[in-house]
């Protein structure tokens, strides 16, 4: 096993725990449509997927979104309700906070939305992204895990070979693409977890 030379973390449920049902119980609130209509037009109507993948952006999303339920509301609203889902994984906090001194780089390789993402950098959770020399996110790659393409692109932001890149997420399907890209990846199961294969490849940091 190498001595990473970069990790990378997923955001959703290894940094932050999330809640879709949230999601959508709140967007659908504004507009008159319970959580489960809501989540047929955002999710399996392909309309997160298009945001995701920086198809639409913010106001594109929302006038999709208004189109679809035939309700109109304010759209900052709306993208407050898409983006207030996230809790900090406390667990997680003191082990960032030591790999962030231990000289190995860090970044975080996620599937997002520009409402998620701006919601969780505005300050109310200290780490992001202050902690992280690199994000490499989805609506700005135009490519979500587990395609090759936003692979390769952390690949090359890391500036390491990717058998030195060091990778957890909490689905299979990204952690199987990761590994075809050549990536020391793990699905992610606790911080003592992480801690531990890290520790295996010699990483030494204080948690």
């Amino acid at each position: 096993m190498q001595t990473p030379e970069f990790i990378y973390f997923d955001l959703g449920k290894v940094l932050l725990e999330f809640s879709h049902e949230r999601m959508c119980s709140q967007m659908g609130e504004l507009v008159g449509l319970d959580a489960k209509a809501t989540q047929a037009i955002v999710f399996d109507g392909g309309l997160s997927h298009g945001y995701e993948t920086g198809e639409i952006n913010d106001e594109q999303f929302c006038e999709l979104f208004f189109e679809q339920t035939g309700e109109r509301c304010d759209p900052e609203q709306l993208i407050e309700a898409a983006g207030d889902i996230f809790s900090v994984i406390r667990e997680m906090v003191p082990l960032v906070a030591a790999l962030a001194t231990s000289g190995i780089p860090l970044g975080i390789l996620s599937n997002t939305c520009p409402a998620h993402w701006n919601h969780v950098t505005d300050g109310r959770f200290a780490s992001l992204p202050a902690m992280f020399q690199k994000t490499i996110l989805s609506f700005e790659v135009g490519a979500m895990k587990p395609a090759p393409k936003i692979y390769e692109v952390a690949a090359e932001a890391a500036g390491v070979e990717p058998a030195k890149i060091f990778f957890v997420d909490d689905r299979e399907d990204n952690i199987e693409g990761a590994l075809a890209a050549g990536f020391d990846a793990h699905v992610f199961q606790s911080a003592r977890q992480v801690q531990r294969l890290l520790i295996e490849r010699g990483v030494r940091f204080g948690y």
